[in-house]
């Protein structure tokens, strides 16, 4: 069976939420946030010896992420990566573009507000990776995880 990681980007600087033009070689992470990929990566290394897909949006944040979690990674295992894929559909959205809302009542619980990201990451993640031809995941297009649908194919060895 399968298993897929999903790792959110370090910390990045100010600069980074900012709409105002960056320098082409302003860093994608703090400090902080390159100690957090390098943690990642090794922490990631501790649970498997290779993994045969790594996807990245290309915001530099998350491309600085995927750099550090892969050096990491590489230090424990090497020969255990794959080539890096830069994609810019991975890219962050607005969160007021979530779909229903987001309204004030949405914060009023940390569950109500979770329960929209998550339908809407569920969404998103179909339509970026699960539906592609050629994708490492194509064998799970179709399936419906909201409708109770496994992702995993437990009878495959």
């Amino acid at each position: 069976m399968g298993v897929l990681y999903l790792v959110r980007h370090g910390q990045a600087p100010m600069h980074a939420y900012s709409s105002d033009p960056v320098a082409p070689d302003a860093p994608g992470l703090t400090d902080l946030g390159v100690a957090q990929a390098r943690r990642t990566g090794l922490e990631l290394a501790r649970q498997v010896p290779a993994f045969t897909a790594a996807v990245s949006g290309d915001l530099p944040r998350q491309r600085a992420t995927l750099d550090g979690v892969l050096a990491a990674f590489g230090e424990v295992h090497p020969g255990g990566l794959p080539a890096p894929a830069v994609d810019p559909g991975w890219d962050e959205y607005v969160i007021p573009a979530l779909p229903g809302g987001p309204s004030p009542d949405l914060y009023d619980t940390p569950a109500g507000y979770q329960q929209v990201l998550d339908a809407a990451l569920l969404r998103r993640f179909t339509r970026l990776v699960l539906a592609r031809q050629g994708s490492p995941f194509a064998g799970l297009r179709g399936r419906n995880p909201a409708k109770g649908e496994s992702l995993c194919d437990h009878g495959a060895s």
